[in-house]
């Protein structure tokens, strides 16, 4: 997990620690004050699609719900923050996507609700990109 400040001033979290007495999926799970900070460093927070289905500890629980949680996250943070987090493989059973696929229909519904393509475009993987080329022309040989 890279912080909010991290040593070239850009920042891609995904998840960190919260509580260990947490089931771990949702413990992983990074708290609003931190989602901000990393946006207000420039970074970009990356949605896990790796929620169980069917607990009611987290309110995603399929791709239309996965869809609103990243409008939401773009209300908090800014849609230039907000990014999908792509480490799908060995999610254990019941992930919110069985595979990249299943992005389309992320995306689809994203549109639905008035996305426009620049924001899909940025969550999907401009945002990503670029923090990594800040991060790359800040990082010396």
């Amino acid at each position: 997990m890279t912080t909010a400040g991290s040593r070239w001033g850009r920042a891609a979290g995904s998840r960190s620690g919260s509580n260990w007495q947490e089931r771990p999926y949702i413990a992983r799970s990074l708290s609003l004050a931190s989602a901000r900070k990393i946006a207000a460093k420039g970074g970009a927070v990356g949605l896990w699609t790796v929620r169980v289905r069917g607990d009611p500890a987290y309110p995603v629980h399929n791709v239309r719900s996965f869809a609103d949680e990243m409008v939401r996250m773009g209300e908090l943070v800014g849609t230039k923050h907000v990014a999908f987090g792509t480490d799908m493989e060995g999610a254990g059973p019941g992930p919110i996507l069985a595979n990249y696929v299943d992005l389309r229909e992320v995306a689809d519904n994203l549109v639905q609700r008035g996305m426009s393509e620049a924001e899909l475009h940025g969550i999907f993987i401009g945002n990503y990109a670029r923090i990594v080329k800040q991060a790359m022309a800040g990082a010396k040989p």
